[in-house]
């Protein structure tokens, strides 16, 4: 399929980086490649730049990008004037919603009166802030250094968060915060320019993962369009950059 007018190569990362944003984590990609109407097999493989992309699913996939912007606007739309506050019902384990979910969160960095909440009526604050980080329940329970059923009750109210835990994830949310700031001044000093990295050795060695890169990059874009997120091609020298503190924890 090389050289045919009706593929394109490279795009493997704007499937991933849009996947991760509307809320289908890397632990199961089925869902994304149903929303694009192929086979898992196949969407794996563009995914990983393995295999060239037909046209008219790059189409499909503008599609459901400019669809979620679009969700994101009308939420914040409907905020009444004069609020400090407006709440929005999130459902746990409710497949169904994910994307609706993931909508919430994403506005909520544009216009913080946004408040999600559980309806079951628990404020599902543990839930909450794990979609904001765009961690799975696992990669969560990992952060923490606990048991994921430890987390899991947690996250499902049915045991006491220990305090402990509480400022460990208000370091986590932080330091998302903090490599926000840092997309936003790399691209000021780069012509605007903030490169998505593939899961390869082209990704400096810095103290943030890869993943926590792309995604920060993807919530900067969210908060200043200016910015323009450059996929990096796999066979493209990397770019140095500097090595940055430890992270908080």
């Amino acid at each position: 399929m090389a050289g045919n007018p009706d593929y394109e190569f490279g795009h493997g990362a704007y499937l991933t980086n849009l996947r991760r944003r509307i809320g289908i984590s890397n632990d199961d990609t089925r869902p994304m490649a149903d929303m694009l109407r192929v086979r898992h097999g196949t969407y794996q493989r563009w995914e990983n730049d393995r295999e060239n992309i037909h046209k008219e699913v790059i189409a499909r996939a503008r599609d459901i990008d400019r669809a979620q912007m679009a969700a994101i606007t009308k939420l914040i739309d409907e905020i009444p004037p004069g609020a400090d506050r407006h709440e929005v019902t999130v459902h746990r384990g409710d497949p169904a919603a994910e994307r609706w979910n993931q909508i919430v969160m994403l506005a909520r960095y544009l216009d913080p009166r946004i408040a999600p909440i559980l309806g079951t009526g628990s404020d599902g604050w543990l839930f909450n802030i794990r979609r904001q980080l765009a961690l799975s329940v696992n990669a969560m329970a990992d952060q923490l250094s606990v048991r994921k059923t430890t987390f899991q009750r947690w996250e499902a109210g049915t045991d006491p968060i220990h305090p402990d835990v509480v400022s460990r994830v208000d370091a986590l949310v932080a330091w998302q915060g903090r490599t926000i700031d840092w997309v936003t001044e790399d691209a000021r000093i780069n012509e605007d320019e903030a490169i998505i990295y593939r899961d390869s050795d082209h990704y400096p060695e810095t103290s943030v993962g890869v993943d926590d890169w792309n995604h920060a990059v993807m919530l900067g874009i969210l908060k200043n369009p200016e910015i323009k997120p450059v996929y990096l091609m796999v066979n493209t020298p990397r770019r140095e950059r500097p090595r940055r503190g430890s992270r908080g924890r």
